[in-house]
């Protein structure tokens, strides 16, 4: 793979990984009770609903005021957004990672012959005339 290529996409994956974290936030936080009670409450005044479900009318109830209720929902909905930030740069660290990993070239720990070079006579190693002649050249012989 082009070295380019393979930098612009390691560096670009935690990036994507952050942005779409930070957007899935206020999706993600929908499954908060509290930002799950704000919604209902939101509706039922702006609608004019008269029915309510058992968390509104306990809310209701309590005497607390929606404004607070709001402002805990969207400091809900805040904690979820710099959490799902967080965990998309990281999961883009992760495959950035993975790649690196996958792209490297391993070096070889122990001699290979090269079956272009052997001339496949049985003898290997210091007895192979073309391990000899190597030797030979690189002055260890």
């Amino acid at each position: 793979m082009n070295r380019r290529l393979l930098t612009i996409i390691v560096l670009s994956l935690p990036v994507m990984g952050g942005v779409s974290g930070y957007f899935s936030g206020p999706f993600l936080a929908r499954a908060h009770d509290t930002v799950q009670l704000a919604e209902r409450i939101w509706v039922e005044d702006s609608r004019g609903l008269t029915e309510q479900t058992f968390e509104s009318e306990a809310f209701r109830g309590t005497g607390r005021p929606r404004e607070e209720l709001f402002a805990e929902a969207r400091q809900v909905e805040r904690s979820f957004v710099l959490g799902g930030t967080l965990v998309g740069i990281w999961c883009g660290l992760v495959v950035s990672a993975k790649l690196l990993s996958l792209a490297r070239v391993p070096g070889r720990e122990v001699y290979d012959m090269d079956p272009g070079a052997c001339v496949a006579c049985g003898r290997c190693f210091m007895a192979c005339p073309q391990e000899r002649s190597r030797l030979k050249d690189m002055g260890q012989l």
